[in-house]
């Protein structure tokens, strides 16, 4: 929690990318997709945590919008805007 937010964030997103790119060579690396709900409930709740705020606020100010072949996805941005 003595990092900073952009660091915070580029360590889970190391970490995540690693662990699929690991498993790729599986064929169903579908199935790593709780993985990614609770990394990005790690990361949220370790960011909550370091400013005194809750995991619901820190969600809607981290809030990314990206474009898909199935359509809008809302998550985390990878990056912090403005730094």
């Amino acid at each position: 929690m003595n990092l900073t937010d952009l660091l915070i964030i580029s360590t889970y997103g190391a970490e995540y990318r690693g662990i699929v790119q690991y498993y790729l060579l599986a064929g169903d690396v579908w199935r790593l997709n709780r993985l990614e709900w609770v990394a990005e409930t790690s990361l949220l709740k370790t960011l909550a945590a370091k400013h005194g705020s809750t995991v619901t606020k820190t969600a809607r100010k981290y809030q990314a919008t990206t474009e898909t072949l199935h359509g809008p996805r809302t998550r985390a941005r990878s990056q912090i805007q403005g730094q």
